[in-house]
């Protein structure tokens, strides 16, 4: 399982595309518990979870509740400035998470 995390417009989504199991931050919150542990409790290795992830602690919970044998965390670090630059960039609808 793959965990992704970096700033807003910092790429995220993007290198989320190669993986086949895509969770993202946003999608967490609208599930029950159960759903999140399922999710957390998979041992595929395709699974990848993004988001922010900015305070340790919300790292460390993630990492933690992980169940997978092989955890990778990838951090993206784009400059601030060119995460600022693609805030005003149009994106397609489908970009948008709910």
């Amino acid at each position: 399982m793959t965990l992704i995390m970096g700033l807003s417009n910092s790429g995220k989504t993007t290198y989320s595309l190669k993986f086949n199991n895509v969770v993202h931050l946003d999608d967490l919150y609208n599930l029950s518990l159960a759903e999140k542990q399922e999710i957390y409790s998979s041992t595929e290795e395709d699974v990848c979870i993004e988001g922010i992830y900015l305070r340790r602690k919300d790292r460390e919970f993630i990492l933690d509740a992980i169940k997978a044998e092989k955890r990778i965390c990838i951090f993206l670090n784009t400059p601030l400035e060119e995460c600022l630059s693609r805030e005003t960039r149009k994106r397609p609808s489908f970009m948008f998470f709910t």
